[in-house]
């Protein structure tokens, strides 16, 4: 899309489509459905070592160069977090954005009644609630957004080599060529 100048110098571009829009939003979802299994597939295939080989997972994983969460969750699901996120989901089940219930309200308002309802739950109960947490932990897109400082540097240094082959190259080739004002090679006339 093209750019577009406005008042005080601000570059914006124009709207896009609703269209426009999906399609962005499914090359997007694709993309990271892909990232997603590959790492899923690379993951499983770090266990399958682990466990064929007697070696520890962390010990495969560093041979392997996959250092990522994908292999190891560090952090365990809490059940009173997923129930309390839950009800809240329950609680603002039918409104709108602006009339949702914040957490901390909905804690200040109901701080008693859930504590009571939590401990009144079964093991399995929990048990749900942490498999609902660990689905929509499976389900969710990861999107990794790159440090646009090191693109830069790394874009920099390409042009760089390039430049330098470039010069190189010409050095070795060129010689029987003459160089005009522009520093453009221009064939030498022959007398």
């Amino acid at each position: 899309m093209a750019r577009t100048a406005t008042l005080h110098g601000k570059r914006v571009r124009p709207r896009l489509s609703n269209d426009q829009k999906e399609e962005r939003r499914a090359r997007q979802m694709k993309l990271a459905d892909d990232i997603a299994g590959a790492r899923r597939a690379y993951a499983q295939e770090a266990r399958d070592i682990a466990q064929n080989h007697g070696r520890s997972l962390n010990w495969t994983r560093v041979q392997l160069l996959l250092k990522s969460q994908n292999l190891c969750n560090c952090r365990c699901i809490n059940s009173w977090n997923a129930f309390i996120s839950s009800k809240l989901r329950e609680a603002n089940a039918g409104r709108d954005r602006g009339d949702r219930v914040k957490l901390t309200q909905f804690m200040a308002r109901n701080k008693d009644d859930l504590l009571v309802t939590y401990k009144n739950l079964t093991p399995t109960q929990q048990e749900a609630y942490n498999t609902e947490v660990q689905v929509a932990r499976d389900t969710k897109v990861r999107v990794v957004h790159s440090n646009p400082k090191a693109v830069s540097h790394t874009v920099t240094a390409a042009f760089a080599n390039m430049d330098r082959e470039v010069t190189l190259l010409f050095s070795l080739t060129c010689s029987h060529l003459d160089y005009n004002v522009s520093g453009l090679p221009c064939a030498r006339k022959l007398v």
